[in-house]
């Protein structure tokens, strides 16, 4: 059995996608599920038996609920399992998915349906395209951390208090990654 951390969950037409950090193995791992079968909430640790498909992961078993990560843990968690954006973006890297800490979100960007994040990370600015879609959909109607604008929404993610993560995927290896999930505890 793997224990998993959900760090990220995609809806896709047939199947969803759920990026994961695997507790046993030390990996990210990206597991391919049926919209029917099972609900994953974010950061919950679940246990289930996982097939190597090279690229993702197939359940094996009905993963089993252990535990909701709470708060102080989750933050302390993730500052100890959180990659390198340097490593992950250099050209032979075989990595597919990653979360690194974001040591600054400079920008916001959007054009026509494109929306990404100018972001520092190891003290190396990188713009990637969203596709966390509750962040979209927050970013859409200026929900959330965006309700009082653009500036603002920035603003409160670079807090001080905060820590802001990026899960990154990249689907081919020699394609453009992009960002699947976004945590700010």
């Amino acid at each position: 059995m793997n224990t998993l951390l959900v760090l990220g969950v995609n809806d896709g037409l047939q199947h969803f996608y759920i990026a994961a950090y695997d507790m046993d193995d030390h990996k990210y791992v990206v597991i391919r599920g049926t919209k029917d079968k099972h609900t994953w909430d974010m950061f919950s640790v679940v246990k289930c038996k996982l097939v190597d498909r090279k690229h993702f992961y197939d359940i094996k078993d009905e993963p089993v609920f252990t535990e909701q990560m709470g708060r102080l843990s989750l933050k302390e968690y993730l500052k100890d399992i959180k990659g390198s954006m340097i490593d992950f973006m250099l050209p032979n890297s075989n990595e597919i998915l990653t979360m690194v800490s974001v040591d600054r979100i400079e920008d916001i960007v959007e054009d026509g349906s494109y929306v990404g994040i100018l972001l520092i990370s190891g003290d190396k600015t990188y713009q990637f395209k969203v596709a966390d879609r509750i962040w979209l959909q927050n970013w859409e109607k200026e929900e959330g951390l965006f309700k009082n604008g653009k500036d603002k929404g920035i603003a409160n993610m670079n807090r001080k208090d905060r820590d802001v993560y990026v899960v990154v995927y990249r689907a081919h290896l020699n394609k453009r990654p992009y960002i699947i999930a976004i945590h700010s505890l």
